[in-house]
Protein backbone atom coordinates (compact mmCIF):
# COMPACT_ATOMS: atom_id res chain seq x y z
CA UNK A 1 0.00 0.00 0.00
CA UNK A 2 1.83 3.65 -1.09
CA UNK A 3 1.42 6.35 1.98
CA UNK A 4 0.07 8.99 -0.17
CA UNK A 5 2.06 10.91 1.98
CA UNK A 6 5.21 9.72 0.34
CA UNK A 7 4.00 9.86 -2.84
CA UNK A 8 2.48 13.59 -3.49
CA UNK A 9 0.46 13.91 -6.78
CA UNK A 10 0.97 17.29 -8.39
CA UNK A 11 -2.85 19.47 -8.22
CA UNK A 12 -3.11 19.48 -12.21
CA UNK A 13 -2.88 15.49 -12.07
CA UNK A 14 -4.99 14.77 -9.29
CA UNK A 15 -7.62 17.17 -10.74
CA UNK A 16 -7.60 15.68 -13.97
CA UNK A 17 -7.63 12.07 -12.62
CA UNK A 18 -10.45 13.08 -10.51
CA UNK A 19 -12.40 14.58 -12.88
CA UNK A 20 -12.30 11.48 -15.62
CA UNK A 21 -12.91 8.62 -12.74
CA UNK A 22 -15.96 9.91 -12.19
CA UNK A 23 -17.55 10.24 -15.50
CA UNK A 24 -16.78 7.55 -16.36
CA UNK A 25 -18.90 4.01 -15.95
CA UNK A 26 -17.61 1.31 -13.90
CA UNK A 27 -16.38 -1.50 -15.92
CA UNK A 28 -14.03 -5.00 -15.55
CA UNK A 29 -11.11 -3.36 -15.14
CA UNK A 30 -12.89 -0.86 -12.20
CA UNK A 31 -14.05 -3.86 -10.55
CA UNK A 32 -10.53 -5.49 -10.44
CA UNK A 33 -8.54 -2.75 -9.18
CA UNK A 34 -10.84 -2.31 -6.27
CA UNK A 35 -10.84 -6.11 -5.85
CA UNK A 36 -6.70 -5.90 -5.83
CA UNK A 37 -6.83 -2.74 -3.50
CA UNK A 38 -9.08 -4.85 -0.67
CA UNK A 39 -6.55 -7.45 -0.94
CA UNK A 40 -4.35 -4.88 -0.09
CA UNK A 41 -5.63 -3.33 2.70
CA UNK A 42 -6.66 -7.12 3.89
CA UNK A 43 -2.78 -8.63 3.64
CA UNK A 44 -1.68 -4.90 5.30
CA UNK A 45 -3.57 -5.54 8.36
CA UNK A 46 -3.25 -9.18 8.55
CA UNK A 47 -7.20 -10.13 8.16
CA UNK A 48 -8.61 -13.48 6.54
CA UNK A 49 -8.64 -12.68 2.95
CA UNK A 50 -11.67 -13.86 2.76
CA UNK A 51 -13.44 -11.44 3.86
CA UNK A 52 -12.47 -9.60 0.70
CA UNK A 53 -14.39 -12.50 -1.35
CA UNK A 54 -17.37 -11.88 1.06
CA UNK A 55 -17.10 -8.15 1.02
CA UNK A 56 -17.26 -8.30 -2.69
CA UNK A 57 -20.28 -10.63 -2.56
CA UNK A 58 -21.82 -8.15 -0.83
CA UNK A 59 -21.13 -4.97 -3.29
CA UNK A 60 -22.12 -7.24 -6.67
CA UNK A 61 -25.61 -7.86 -4.67
CA UNK A 62 -25.47 -4.39 -3.89
CA UNK A 63 -24.93 -2.75 -7.02
CA UNK A 64 -27.69 -4.98 -8.78
CA UNK A 65 -30.48 -3.28 -6.21
CA UNK A 66 -32.60 -0.45 -7.68
CA UNK A 67 -30.35 1.96 -5.09
CA UNK A 68 -26.84 0.67 -5.68
CA UNK A 69 -26.93 0.85 -9.38
CA UNK A 70 -26.16 4.72 -9.24
CA UNK A 71 -23.06 3.19 -8.25
CA UNK A 72 -22.12 1.59 -11.28
CA UNK A 73 -22.92 4.89 -13.81
CA UNK A 74 -20.04 6.49 -11.29
CA UNK A 75 -16.08 5.41 -10.12
CA UNK A 76 -16.11 7.21 -7.27
CA UNK A 77 -19.39 6.13 -5.74
CA UNK A 78 -18.38 2.32 -6.46
CA UNK A 79 -15.43 3.04 -4.50
CA UNK A 80 -17.47 4.12 -1.55
CA UNK A 81 -19.50 1.40 -1.62
CA UNK A 82 -16.74 -0.94 -1.92
CA UNK A 83 -14.89 0.74 1.49
CA UNK A 84 -18.33 0.85 3.42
Amino acid sequence: IKDYRTHPRSKSSSTTTSTSTTSKPVDAECRIKMCEWCFQVVDFCKFRRETVTIGMSFLDRYVTTPTGRSALQNRKEYQLAAMT
